[in-house]
C-alpha cells in the first residue's frame, strides 16, 4: 500500500501534482490548517466554494480536522525548532505528518525540516512514490 500524503498548500496549487493525484492510491490528506490557506488563495482568485471542494473531491483529498495529538506533535517539533512564532502553521501542518509511513508534500521543504526525510516535494512523490 502507498504510504499516506499529508498536502501543504503549496503542492496543492501545483496542477501537474494535482493530475498525479488522481491516480495515487494511498490516502490524501489536507490538514484544515492547510485546507484554510487554500481556500483563501482560491477565494482571493474568484473560485467558489463549491469549486475548492469539488476540486478536492476529484482529487480524492480528505480534509483532517486539528485535533489534540496533532498539536501535541506542533507542540513538541515548535519547542525543539524554536520557531513557533514565525512558523507556526507549518508546525500545525506538520503535526499531521509527524508519525512514519506518512509523507508530506511542499515546496517548502526546508520550513518543514523538523520532518526529516517525511518530507517530498511534488516532483519527488511523482518520481519515487
Amino acid at each position: 500500500m502507498p504510504p499516506p500524503l499529508v498536502i501543504d498548500t503549496s503542492a496543492i496549487t501545483d496542477q501537474n501534482f494535482r493530475y498525479w493525484l488522481y491516480n495515487y492510491r494511498g490516502e490524501k490528506i489536507l490538514p484544515m490548517v492547510a485546507f484554510v490557506e487554500l481556500s483563501v488563495f482560491l477565494q482571493s482568485r474568484h473560485k467558489s466554494k463549491g469549486q475548492i471542494m469539488e476540486l478536492l473531491r476529484r482529487s480524492g483529498i480528505s480534509i483532517q480536522p486539528f485535533g489534540q495529538a496533532h498539536a501535541n506533535r506542533a507542540v513538541e517539533t515548535a519547542i525543539a525548532a524554536g520557531d513557533f512564532k514565525k512558523n507556526w502553521r507549518d508546525h500545525m501542518i506538520g503535526g499531521h505528518a509527524h508519525t512514519a509511513p506518512m509523507k508530506l508534500i511542499t515546496y517548502n521543504v526546508v520550513d518543514f525540516k523538523f520532518l526529516g526525510p517525511r518530507v517530498m516535494t511534488p516532483q519527488q512523490a511523482m518520481q519515487e512514490l
